[in-house]
């Protein structure tokens, strides 16, 4: 029998369940777009031009997506857990002194700590090899100021420590909700190239004085995202659009305003199977 059916079966439902999350949010990204349309401005206004204007509904993806999200972290976070029980049954020793005094038990579990807490890894860890131990060890998510820090290479970490956040969001607190904005690239006109820009936010002259200027990113009805003005009416734009986990510590990318849905729920994917991949050589 293999010892890791129940963690595969359970990175495959996962796996099923990032899947339709991504086409879910994807569709609600590109509809949210479609939503972005141009407005005349007139004299009165600040500038003569065309401004683009969200005139769409609610920018957060409904509640029950989010508590689907919550099932995918749990489906791997009990993956690793079950790796882990398993680790400890097959090694065979155990340094006893917790509760029914044996290994594996109820206190078997993968550790995800962003503190050093020793103490913490031997109850967590008893009766599980020194080799998987070591990389379990070297796995455990750095962090910083400001969000994940991957610049020592600790990918799977970084993976690994999002999940943690998530799974603690999920169960600690309210649901993680996702919320989907504009991504803050540049526009690009249907079949054609982006509406050019200078510098910043500020484009350059477009014909005799015009130019483009980025004023929001947020999906707010009535919100304006961009402004033109002089030489292009820009007719026929399409604006990239992203989902957001709020509130959750994160960054690859160095990205303040949020987690993007899509790259923080691949990070978390990736993590649990090259740590399944690497550990199931120890049983």
């Amino acid at each position: 029998m293999d010892h890791l059916e129940a963690v595969d079966a359970k990175l495959e439902r996962a796996r099923g369940q990032l899947r339709r999350l991504r086409e879910e949010a994807g569709e609600c990204c590109r509809e949210r777009s479609r939503l972005i349309l141009p407005e005349e401005c007139g004299p009165e206004e600040w500038v003569e031009g065309r401004r683009w204007v969200y005139r769409g509904g609610e920018s957060v993806l409904p509640l029950g997506w989010s508590i689907r999200v919550g099932e995918l972290a749990y489906n791997l976070r009990s993956a690793l857990d079950q790796l882990v029980w398993q680790l400890a049954a097959a090694h065979g020793r155990c340094a006893g002194g917790h509760g029914e005094g044996e290994c594996p038990g109820r206190h078997s579990e993968f550790p995800i700590r962003v503190r050093r807490d020793p103490g913490r890894l031997d109850a967590r860890l008893c009766g599980v090899g020194p080799a998987a131990r070591a990389y379990i060890e070297s796995v455990q998510p750095p962090r910083r100021a400001g969000g994940w820090n991957a610049s020592r290479g600790n990918r799977v970490g970084v993976g690994l420590g999002m999940l943690r956040d998530i799974c603690n969001r999920d169960k600690h607190q309210r649901p993680l909700r996702a919320r989907v904005g504009w991504t803050g690239e540049w526009p690009r006109a249907l079949g054609s190239e982006a509406l050019p820009r200078g510098g910043g936010h500020m484009g350059p002259v477009l014909g005799s004085g015009g130019g483009v200027r980025a004023v929001g990113r947020e999906l707010r009805y009535g919100q304006a995202l961009l402004v033109a003005w002089g030489g292009t009416d820009g007719s026929g734009l399409e604006f990239p659009v992203e989902a957001y986990f709020e509130d959750l510590r994160h960054s690859r990318s160095g990205e303040s305003r949020g987690a993007p849905v899509s790259e923080t729920l691949d990070a978390c994917m990736d993590s649990v199977e090259v740590v399944v991949s690497r550990l199931r050589r120890e049983l």
